[in-house]
């Protein structure tokens, strides 16, 4: 996802368990403490990359 000015980048993260199977990780990130971030970082250039 991008912002209105075309140069801040957003992106999701979350505790995510290689070693747990989907279903465990999800009821943990549903039902667990909330661990849950939105990182943004600077693009180079405006509207640069995709989408």
């Amino acid at each position: 996802m991008r912002g209105a000015d075309g140069r801040t980048l957003f992106t999701l993260a979350a505790d995510w368990r290689m070693a747990d199977g989907f279903e465990d990780n999800l009821e943990r990130l549903l039902t667990g403490p909330e661990t849950g971030q939105v990182c943004t970082a600077r693009a180079p250039a405006a509207h640069a990359g995709h989408p």
